[in-house]
């Protein structure tokens, strides 16, 4: 949330063409040898193209979490690294739902 109030969330995704509503943060998890930072950039320019490089960190924190693996069924620490976005647009620019535009 920003100090307005507003969420980032993505409400779908298509899957073999067609649009399913899926509501969920955007994210993913890390892949050998990435940090939470190279994760955050990959994902911004994976799922967020139409924002990249209108958006800045503006803060992070960490969740673990301690459940059993579903694999093996071991007691296991989870951390989740959530970041906290500033979107800055140019003022000839406007969101929609779906992609960023210019105003017309």
């Amino acid at each position: 949330k920003n100090h307005n109030g507003d969420l980032l969330v993505q409400m779908g995704q298509y899957r073999d063409g067609v649009l399913k509503a899926d509501v969920v943060l955007p994210g993913s998890k890390f892949r050998d040898g990435e940090t939470a930072e190279m994760t955050l950039t990959r994902v911004v320019r994976a799922e967020l193209p139409e924002l990249n490089g209108t958006l800045t960190p503006a803060g992070a924190y960490e969740e673990e979490q301690i459940k059993r693996s579903q694999q093996h069924g071991m007691r296991t620490s989870y951390l989740k690294t959530t970041f906290q976005m500033r979107l800055s647009l140019e003022p000839e620019y406007s969101i929609s739902p779906t992609r960023a535009h210019p105003s017309e």
